[in-house]
């Protein structure tokens, strides 16, 4: 993939989360609707940190705290996060 390349569908990520399509395009990152092949096929969204971010320990560690944030927070309006994980050096979070 090059540095903007949109993730493909049917990209499957971690052996659970099938890409099916791109949501949103950002300056911090992509949003994709994923299927969660471990839970029946749930439909969840995966938040990509752009690559043109490697490297940048400030974008990066925003990510994380957004991560860390979700996984604290348990309201109906806020998404639950299910996970955060590192794949040949990018960052993605799963809600």
């Amino acid at each position: 993939m090059t540095e903007q390349a949109i993730i493909p569908n049917g990209t499957l990520f971690r052996q659970r989360y099938q890409v099916e399509a791109l949501l949103g395009k950002g300056g911090f990152g992509n949003t994709y609707l994923v299927l969660d092949q471990e839970r029946f096929n749930r439909k969840c969204v995966l938040k990509e940190l752009l690559p043109k971010h490697k490297g940048d320990p400030r974008a990066q560690e925003l990510f994380e705290r957004e991560a860390r944030a979700l996984d604290r927070l348990n309201h109906p309006g806020i998404p639950r996060l299910e996970a955060f994980f590192a794949y040949q050096e990018r960052y993605y979070l799963v809600e």
